[in-house]
């Protein structure tokens, strides 16, 4: 909430509504609580992605990462040999930053199904909208988790395929490595042993 109200002064200052930011002091609360994200394996995405008008969508969320207002806001245009996340003056990425996300296989097939005359990708649908019908998908194929958990999943599956921890954090587009770091204690559960079989 206080990153919105940022970006809302800091608007309003850039509109010479106001003059200066009157919260600048103002530091975020420390988050004391954590628990793991939650994610997919792979075996259960395809009774999520069976029998949905969404799954093509669902599919290249969890192919990309992408958070769920960059799908939305994400265009055709924008898709060429990979994903070109942009942040727009209407449209913001959280990080209010570009990036670039490779084109695998998995997204491509979804790309394949995802018809649309429009300028944007995914359906053109309430950003709650999308949620719901996630929600009733996960649950009508017996999953937990939201439609976040399919940015969860794409991470943690990068990191199970030994896809370096820098690179990771730049394809996810996360401000600090240590935001990525914490899947890594995730996908070091999947085989806690693997460091023990190291012989060199």
């Amino acid at each position: 909430e206080l990153r919105v109200l940022f970006a809302v002064i800091n608007r309003a200052i850039k509109l010479k509504v106001i003059t200066d930011n009157p919260i600048s002091a103002v530091e975020p609360p420390k988050i004391l609580d954590s628990k793991p994200h939650h994610w997919y394996k792979a075996h259960e995405l395809p009774a999520l992605y069976e029998q949905s008008e969404y799954a093509p969508a669902w599919r290249f969320l969890a192919n990309t990462g992408l958070r769920r207002g960059e799908g939305l806001h994400l265009r055709r245009l924008w898709i060429t040999d990979a994903v070109r996340i942009q942040s727009t003056g209407e449209e913001r990425t959280k990080a209010g930053e570009w990036r670039k996300i490779p084109l695998v296989d998995g997204a491509r097939e979804a790309l394949a199904l995802l018809h649309g005359s429009g300028p944007y990708l995914l359906p053109r649908v309430a950003p709650g909208s999308l949620s719901r019908a996630f929600a009733r998908d996960a649950d009508r194929a017996g999953l937990d988790g939201s439609l976040h958990s399919l940015r969860h999943t794409y991470i943690c599956h990068l990191l199970l395929a030994g896809v370096p921890i820098r690179t990771v954090q730049l394809y996810a587009g996360h401000a600090h490595i240590s935001t990525t770091e914490k899947y890594a204690y995730q996908v070091l559960e999947m085989d806690p042993e693997a460091a023990l079989r190291l012989s060199i």
